[in-house]
C-alpha cells in the first residue's frame, strides 16, 4: 500500500477518508476534483496538495474565502509544508493528514467471512454504491445514498417495484460502518441468495438476491472516477480473524435513494409525487397546500392538478397567480383547467414538473443553472454583425468574467444572453431550453444589474428594498414574509448594519451591493451585471468580487462585464472578446496569461489591438485545447457535433424583441403599481427634507414677491400704465405653471435610472 498517506475530511458531523497516492489532487466544491467538499464556502478549486521527494505541500489556489494551516492564515499560491498531524480547515471543513495504517476486513456477526469474499476497506475513495432490480419489466438502477431505504410494492417506498410477487413493504437497505445490510421485513415471497433463504444479510460487492426467482436484486460498489481522476482504492489486504479490530470510519449520509438516468444534471432536487391515492392536489407557497414550493415568486395558492372522469385524464388549473402556470413553457389561461397529457412539462415559478402517468417529477430549478450559446450573431443596420458566431456554454455556479476592448461586443453578447435584446442568428438556451422561445417561462430566473445604481438614494436601504419587493413579489405576499426576504437579502450582502442608512450615503461598493439586491430579492438563478466595479476603488472592487464569488458558490450562475483584471483570477472563466464581436479567448484565467504569450492581463489588451487581426485571434483560439475543452466538449456533450456557421445577414433587419414570444404573462396590476409608486414617492419626498421645504416655500416665496413689487396706483383708472397691469396679470398667471413644471421636470429625471425596478 502506498505509504503516502491518508486525508481524512470531516465536515457536519462526517468522516470519510481519502488515500493520497497521486502527486498531485485538488480539492473544492466540484464534481470534477478528486476531493469534494459540499460547503458553500469553499471555492469550486478551493486548494491542492502536492507530493514531492516524499513530502507533502498546501496550496490555496486564490479561494474566495480562504485557508487556515493549524489556525493560520495562508498565502494563496504559496505552497506550505504539509506534516502528519497538520490540520488544514477550510470553510466549515477540517483536514487532516494521518500516516496510512491498517485496513480492515469485514466481519459479520464477529465471525470472519469465507476467504472467497472480498474484504471491505475501512480507508477508501468515496465509491457509487448501486441496487441493480432486474424484472419482468425491465432494468433499473438505483444509487445508494441514504442511511435507510425501503423496498417494495407501495408507492411510499424509496425503491418501489411494481410486481405481485413483491410485498407492498418487503424489505429495508440500512448503512451500517461495513456497508448495506438488507432486512426482510416479514414478506410473502422473502429474500434468496443461490436459493437459500435470508432474513438478513451484511451485502458485498457482486451479491445478488432474488425474490420468486423472478426479481433480482444485484449489489454493486465501484470508485467514482472520471478519466483523469486520481483517487483510487488502495489494494486490499486480508487481515487474520485473529487480529485486532480496526474500527472504520462513519460513512457519510446523504439524500434518499434516486433513480438512475432521470435526475437532469442540474437538478438541485427531485421530488416524485404521486397521483394515484388524490383526487386533487394544490400546489402554492402557503403550508395549507398539498404540495409547498417556497420560492418567492411562487404564489401562495399558485395552481391546482385535478382527476376528472372515469378514465383518470389531469387538468391544471393556475390559481389566478402573479407570476402564471405554464405548460410545455406556455402561460395557460387563469381559472381555466387545462389538460395534462404524459410528457408535458408543467413550470410554477422556477420548478419544473415533468408529468407521467399518474406521477410528477418535481425539478428545483431556482439554482444551479446553465446557460448555452449557440452560434449567436447580431446583424444590425445594413449587414453590420456585431457577434461573429459565438458558441459557449456556461456550467451551474460558474463566475464568469467578460473582459475586453471598447468596442469588442461586451454589452451586446451581455444583451443577447439575457434576452434583454435578443441576438438576430442564433440561439441561448437555459438547462437546455430555448430562452428566446420561452422567454416569459424564465423571465423571473433572470437578474440584471446595470452600470448605473438602480435605486432611489434619498430611502434608507431597508425602505428601497422593501419598495422594490412590494413591486415585483406576489401581490398574496405579507408583510411577514416580505421582511423576512429584504432582511435575508441585506445580511447576505452584508448591509444589515446599513439597513436605515440613506442609499446616498453610503459608500459606492454599497450602493452597487443594494442594486445587486434590488435583482436578487426575486431569487434569479442567472445574473448579469454590467460593469459592477466600474469607478470603484481596489479594496472595495476586491471586496465586491469576493461578494460575487461566494454567491456563484451559493448556486448562482453570473456573467460580469469588468475592465478590472486584477481580481479576475476570482473567476472559474474568462471571456475575452476581440474587436467586431469575435471570440479570442474563453477559459479559465490562469490558462489565459499562456495562451496570450503574456505575463500580465493587462497585457492581453495591446495584444487584442495591435499584433493580429480579430479574425487571426478568433481562429487561434478554435485551435486551442481551450476551445476544445471549454466550448466544444461542453456543447458537444448535451447537443450533439458543434459545427462552425458561416453568419449570413437576415434580409429584414429584426428589431429588439422580434425573436420574443407575443403572448404576455400577467403583471401586477395597474392600480396596485400606483398605489406602491405613490407611497414610495411620498415617502422620498418626505425623507428629502430640503426639497420638501423648496417645494413648500417656492410658491408663497414667488407670491410674496409680486405682492411687494405690486404698486397701488398701477391700477389706478387716470395714474395707472394698462400696459404695466397686462405684464403683471401675465406673470401671475403662468407662474403656477412654471412651478409645476419645474417640479414635474425633477421627478422625471429623478426617476429615470430606476425606472426597471417597477417595469421588469
Amino acid at each position: 500500500m502506498d505509504s503516502r498517506g491518508i486525508l481524512q475530511v470531516r465536515s457536519r458531523g462526517t468522516i470519510k477518508n481519502y488515500y493520497l497516492q497521486a502527486p498531485s489532487i485538488t480539492i473544492g466544491r466540484l464534481d470534477d476534483n478528486p476531493i469534494v467538499l459540499h460547503d458553500s464556502q469553499v471555492s469550486r478549486q478551493h486548494a491542492r496538495i502536492d507530493w514531492a521527494e516524499g513530502q507533502a505541500r498546501f496550496t490555496d489556489l486564490g479561494s474566495a474565502n480562504g485557508s487556515l494551516l493549524n489556525g493560520q492564515q495562508v498565502l494563496p499560491n504559496t505552497p506550505q509544508a504539509l506534516n502528519r498531524g497538520d490540520v488544514i480547515r477550510l470553510g466549515e471543513c477540517e483536514l487532516e493528514l494521518f500516516t496510512a495504517t491498517k485496513l480492515v476486513r469485514l466481519s459479520a456477526n464477529g465471525q470472519s467471512l469465507p476467504q472467497e469474499r472480498p474484504a471491505l476497506l475501512a480507508f477508501a475513495a468515496p465509491a457509487s454504491i448501486k441496487l441493480g432490480v432486474t424484472s419482468p419489466a425491465g432494468k433499473i438502477e438505483y444509487a445508494l445514498e441514504a442511511e435507510a431505504i425501503t423496498l417494495g410494492r407501495d408507492p411510499a417506498n424509496d425503491i418501489v417495484i411494481d410486481q405481485p410477487i413483491v410485498s407492498r413493504h418487503h424489505a429495508r437497505l440500512e448503512l451500517t460502518d461495513y456497508g448495506y445490510r438488507i432486512i426482510d421485513l416479514g414478506s410473502a415471497n422473502g429474500l434468496a441468495v443461490q436459493d437459500t433463504p435470508v432474513t438478513e444479510l451484511l451485502l458485498v460487492d457482486g451479491d445478488t438476491l432474488s425474490i420468486a426467482g423472478d426479481v433480482i436484486l444485484t449489489y454493486q460498489i465501484s470508485p467514482e472516477q472520471a478519466p483523469g481522476d486520481t483517487v483510487q482504492f488502495a489494494a486490499p489486504e486480508v487481515v487474520p480473524a485473529s487480529a485486532p479490530f480496526v474500527e472504520p470510519a462513519p460513512v457519510e449520509m446523504s439524500p434518499p435513494a434516486t433513480l438512475i438516468g432521470v435526475v437532469p444534471e442540474v437538478a438541485t432536487t427531485i421530488q416524485k409525487i404521486d397521483l394515484r391515492q388524490q383526487a386533487t392536489l394544490s400546489i402554492g407557497r402557503s403550508p395549507d397546500n398539498d404540495l409547498v414550493l417556497e420560492h418567492p415568486s411562487i404564489s401562495r395558492h399558485h395552481a391546482r392538478i385535478a382527476r376528472v372522469g372515469q378514465q383518470d385524464q389531469f387538468f391544471i388549473e393556475d390559481l389566478r397567480s402573479s407570476n402564471s402556470t405554464f405548460v410545455n413553457d406556455q402561460p395557460i389561461e387563469p381559472g381555466k383547467p387545462y389538460p395534462l397529457i404524459p410528457g408535458n412539462t408543467v413550470r410554477i415559478g422556477p420548478i419544473k414538473f415533468l408529468f407521467a402517468p399518474e406521477t410528477l417529477q418535481a425539478v428545483d430549478e431556482s439554482r444551479d443553472l446553465r446557460l448555452d450559446a449557440l452560434h449567436l450573431n447580431q446583424f444590425v443596420g445594413k449587414g453590420v454583425n456585431l457577434l461573429q458566431d459565438i458558441s459557449l456554454a456556461v456550467q451551474p455556479r460558474e463566475f464568469v468574467a467578460v473582459v475586453g476592448v471598447s468596442g469588442a461586443g461586451k454589452s451586446t453578447f451581455m444583451n443577447a444572453l439575457t434576452g434583454f435584446k435578443p441576438a438576430s442568428d442564433g440561439s441561448v438556451m437555459v438547462n437546455g431550453t430555448d430562452l428566446y422561445k420561452n422567454y416569459n417561462a424564465y423571465r423571473t430566473d433572470i437578474g440584471y444589474v446595470p452600470q448605473d445604481d438602480i435605486i432611489h438614494r434619498e430611502l434608507p436601504v431597508g425602505r428601497a428594498l422593501d419598495y422594490v419587493a412590494r413591486l415585483r413579489l406576489p401581490a398574496d405576499t405579507n408583510t411577514n414574509e416580505r421582511g423576512k426576504i429584504v432582511q435575508d437579502e441585506m445580511e447576505t450582502l452584508g448591509l444589515i448594519e446599513r439597513k436605515n442608512v440613506p442609499v446616498g450615503s453610503l459608500s459606492g461598493g454599497q450602493r452597487k451591493r443594494v442594486s445587486i439586491g434590488v435583482e436578487r430579492i426575486t431569487r434569479p438563478g442567472l445574473f448579469f451585471l454590467d460593469e459592477a466595479t466600474s469607478g470603484l476603488d481596489p479594496g472595495t472592487e476586491n471586496q465586491l468580487m469576493r461578494m460575487l464569488r461566494q454567491l456563484a458558490d451559493q448556486g448562482q450562475t453570473i456573467l460580469l462585464i469588468t475592465h478590472a483584471t486584477k481580481n479576475v483570477v476570482l473567476c472559474d472563466l474568462v471571456i475575452f472578446p476581440a474587436k467586431g464581436g469575435h471570440l479570442a479567448y474563453y477559459g479559465p484565467p490562469s490558462e489565459a496569461l499562456t495562451h496570450f504569450g503574456v505575463r500580465d492581463f493587462d497585457e492581453i489588451y495591446e495584444k487584442l489591438m495591435s499584433e493580429k487581426s480579430p479574425k487571426e485571434w478568433a481562429e487561434i483560439y478554435r485551435q486551442s485545447p481551450q476551445y476544445q475543452t471549454y466550448v466544444v466538449e461542453r456543447l458537444q456533450a448535451k447537443y450533439g457535433e458543434l459545427q462552425q456557421v458561416a453568419p449570413t445577414a437576415p434580409t429584414r433587419q429584426p428589431a429588439a424583441g422580434d425573436r420574443l414570444p407575443k403572448k404576455k404573462v400577467k403583471r401586477p396590476s395597474g392600480f396596485r403599481q400606483f398605489l406602491v409608486l405613490t407611497q414610495r414617492n411620498l415617502d422620498i419626498i418626505r425623507t428629502d427634507k430640503k426639497n420638501l421645504l423648496l417645494l413648500l416655500l417656492l410658491a408663497p416665496l414667488l407670491g410674496l414677491v409680486g405682492f411687494l413689487i405690486w404698486d397701488k396706483p398701477i391700477f389706478d383708472p387716470v395714474t395707472g400704465d394698462p400696459f404695466e397691469v397686462m405684464t403683471l396679470l401675465f406673470l401671475a398667471s403662468i407662474i403656477p405653471f412654471l412651478i409645476g413644471s419645474l417640479s414635474s421636470m425633477r421627478e422625471i429625471v429623478k426617476k429615470s435610472p430606476s425606472t426597471c425596478v417597477s417595469e421588469r
